[in-house]
């Protein structure tokens, strides 16, 4: 059995904590891609500190986390494809 099947076959429990925190993640980051689509001038932040936040919130700008999506995809164990992708490209 190769790496690749242990890992297929690795059960991960969740706490039940997560599934709230996964339906607001998915609300945020959908929130972003309509924004985006719509033409809404969006900025991509490495850090959400104090007052950052409430600075480009009332700029009026669509704010993405894309450390937090990251790290969202790491925790789901999907992470791999991604930067195998961007590897590729």
């Amino acid at each position: 059995m190769n790496m690749a099947d242990e890992a297929k076959k690795k059960v991960i429990n969740r706490l039940k904590s997560m599934y709230p925190l996964r339906a607001k993640v998915d609300e945020t980051y959908l929130k972003s891609v309509e924004a985006m689509k719509a033409g809404k001038p969006t900025v991509w932040a490495m850090l959400n500190f104090y007052y950052g936040d409430p600075i480009i919130k009332a700029m009026d700008l669509e704010v993405v986390y894309p450390e937090n999506y990251g790290a969202a995809m790491a925790a789901m164990g999907v992470a791999q494809s991604y930067l195998d992708r961007a590897d590729a490209e």
